[in-house]
């Protein structure tokens, strides 16, 4: 089912540069909201929580860009051997005095 643009509640300016941008780009204007649309919803998803949008997690960002777990031979995990951790939150004076 077809919408009419005007029916859709835009200001005269709002209109106008709808009309611009769907000339612009040689795209009806139903293809240039739903663009603009979409995009501000992945704005939306990705920004933080203070402005409204929900957080994205340092791990879900990793995680999206296949980064997690793409390294082979080393240790599964280095809490679980105390040998990775000697000297942990020992203060080493001299490596600031070099």
């Amino acid at each position: 089912m077809a919408i009419d643009i005007t029916q859709i509640q835009l200001s005269d300016a709002d209109r106008k540069l709808l009309a611009e941008v769907a000339e612009a780009t040689g795209k009806p204007w139903s293809e240039v909201l739903t663009a603009a649309l979409t995009g501000l919803r992945q704005q939306a998803a990705t920004q933080p929580e203070s402005t409204g949008g929900p957080a994205e997690s340092v791990f879900d960002r990793l995680q999206r860009a296949g980064l997690l777990g793409c390294l082979s031979g080393g240790p599964s995990d280095l809490s679980t051997n105390p040998a990775y951790l000697e000297g942990f939150g020992e203060n080493d004076r001299s490596i600031g005095s070099r």
